[in-house]
C-alpha cells in the first residue's frame, strides 16, 4: 500500500454566522440573520423572514429588500449564468 503525503490544511476564507430571533418559524416576527465575512472582513448581512429577504452590503446603511417572488425571479435570472 502506497503512503500518501498528509494534505495541507487550507484556511477557510469565508465565514458565516447565524442567529434566529424566534424559534417558532410560523410566527411573523421570526427572522434568520446570516453574517458573511471574507478573511475577517464583513461582506454583508442577509436577513431571511417569512415575507421577504433583505441584503445589507458591507458598510451600507440601507438594505435591499425583496419579496420571495422577487428573490426567486432574481435567482432564476442571475443564478444560471
Amino acid at each position: 500500500m502506497k503512503k500518501t503525503k498528509p494534505s495541507k490544511r487550507l484556511s477557510r476564507a469565508h465565514r458565516v454566522t447565524g442567529s434566529i430571533d424566534n424559534l417558532d418559524l410560523t410566527k411573523a416576527s421570526t427572522t434568520l440573520t446570516l453574517k458573511l465575512e471574507h478573511k475577517g472582513d464583513k461582506i454583508g448581512e442577509l436577513t431571511i423572514g417569512r415575507g421577504s429577504v433583505t441584503w445589507h452590503g458591507h458598510k451600507r446603511k440601507v438594505g435591499v429588500t425583496w419579496t420571495w417572488s422577487q428573490f426567486a425571479t432574481f435567482l432564476n435570472k442571475h443564478g444560471y449564468e
